[in-house]
């Protein structure tokens, strides 16, 4: 869109590891720039998935195998399940791969895939809880931002703060309301989308964001102080790693700033946002353009 851009990792194994929680926007645009298709999504639903993903969520999605009693059976691990327009496709009916798995596929074949698994489909953290429950025995909440999309939120101060940074404007919003807590890493930000989907490197929690001023606070050692929008200043980390974890989600302004005091140049990384900046050119990464207001790497 004409304001928001993100970077895309098109290598095989990265791209079928997060286009499962992509929105339908963002899915097809990457397929259309990576040249791959979405093995996960293919014959579902479309949910948007997470914003945000766990650790766990990380692995390469497997191809779907169609299946049909009288032609086509499925692997010994597999059972065959029907979804809607009589589609049918082989689930795996053990319980980490089953709840990873099935909040993205269409009701009729979670329906099916329940009874042939004798298990029930609920949300974990970072899925869609539309049409289904999220987990209870996690500390999820079930957040909904409009008709099309709610997600499962981990309300622990943890979690949050590790994956509201990524969250739309919107969803950070409806979730800081329903959690009773301010995500720390878009304070006095830009609320730039961030990534559908995140490394593992990128799940750590989030840091309170600290003010300064030259003449009144100063900075941890490890930080420098760098100036924003309207005159916002705060504290930044310098160490390559950090830096380009936190940059794309700061105002253009503020980035400027932390470059020259850094001494480093922002680059959107794998999931994060590229309408303000490019991505990393050592990685595999295509910035998709998806809305007006959304660009990913």
């Amino acid at each position: 869109s004409d304001t928001w851009a993100q970077c895309v990792d098109c290598s095989e194994e990265a791209f079928q590891a997060d286009c499962g929680s992509w929105s339908e926007e963002l899915a097809a645009a990457a397929e259309s720039s990576c040249k791959a298709k979405c093995a996960s999504r293919t014959q579902q639903t479309g949910f948007r998935g997470s914003t945000a993903q766990d650790e766990e969520d990380t692995t390469t999605a497997a191809p779907v195998t169609q299946c049909s009693a009288e032609e086509v059976g499925c692997p010994v691990d597999q059972t065959c399940a029907v979804g809607k327009n009589g589609w049918k496709q082989c689930v795996t009916c053990t319980a980490e791969k089953f709840l990873s798995d099935c909040p993205y596929w269409d009701a009729e074949l979670i329906a099916s895939a329940e009874k042939a698994c004798g298990r029930t489909c609920v949300g974990h953290r970072g899925s869609q809880c539309y049409s289904i429950g999220c987990d209870e025995e996690q500390e999820l909440e079930c957040v909904s931002i409009s008709d099309t999309w709610a997600q499962c939120v981990d309300c622990s101060e943890e979690a949050f703060q590790a994956d509201c940074g990524s969250w739309s404007e919107e969803l950070a919003a409806a979730a800081e309301s329903s959690c009773k807590a301010k995500c720390a890493s878009r304070t006095q930000q830009t609320g730039f989308r961030g990534s559908t989907a995140q490394d593992e490197e990128d799940t750590t929690t989030a840091a309170p964001v600290t003010q300064c001023s030259a003449e009144e606070v100063g900075c941890p050692v490890d930080q420098t102080c760098a100036v924003g929008k309207n005159g916002w200043k705060q504290c930044v980390t310098c160490t390559a790693e950090k830096f380009l974890s936190d940059c794309p989600y700061w105002d253009a302004e503020l980035i400027a700033s932390a470059e020259k005091a850094c001494g480093r140049t922002c680059v959107g990384h794998r999931g994060s946002q590229c309408y303000s900046i490019g991505c990393d050119e050592e990685q595999e990464l295509e910035c998709v353009s998806i809305s007006d207001t959304w660009a990913q790497c």
